[in-house]
């Protein structure tokens, strides 16, 4: 079997809180998505450019410096400074900041916390689609996982 992130588009999440980074790795694998996860202070721009993402969402802390210096690393770097972004948080002078900065990049949308997770859903799907016949294989693939 090939491996998920060969077939599916990946999706790079990087949040504080494990039990959320939990949950949407879950739901974007269902969803026909290949996903990585990591927590915004354990620095993920390396793992971001080796593993050249689709789609990366980012959570913006109240008043951290961590996600800022993150989008300027990004930002910066030819390989990444064209990815989408989601932009997610609690705090809408963030997202605000976020989306006055000028930028390069193809795409970049922002979420206000809290929020449920289909209209996350949909930003995903409409900035990255999953091609129709991945459902298909998502659904073997979990089979199959069931199966050993």
């Amino acid at each position: 079997m090939e491996p998920l992130t060969q077939t599916r588009p990946l999706v790079f999440v990087t949040n504080g809180d494990p039990t959320f980074l939990s949950m949407v790795k879950e739901l974007l694998e269902e969803e026909g998505y290949a996903a990585e996860t990591m927590p915004l202070v354990d620095g993920p721009f390396a793992e971001i450019v080796r593993l050249q993402p689709a789609l990366l969402i980012i959570d913006f802390p109240y008043r951290e410096q961590p996600a800022w210096e993150l989008i300027e690393q990004l930002d910066a770097t030819p390989a990444t400074c064209m990815l989408p972004i989601i932009a997610t948080s609690t705090d809408p002078d963030n997202l605000a900041q976020f989306a006055a900065r000028p930028m390069i990049r193809t795409s970049a949308e922002i979420l206000l916390k809290p929020y449920d997770l289909d209209p996350l859903l949909a930003l995903v799907t409409a900035l990255v689609p999953v091609p129709s016949n991945q459902h298909d294989t998502v659904a073997q693939e979990l089979h199959q996982a069931g199966e050993a």
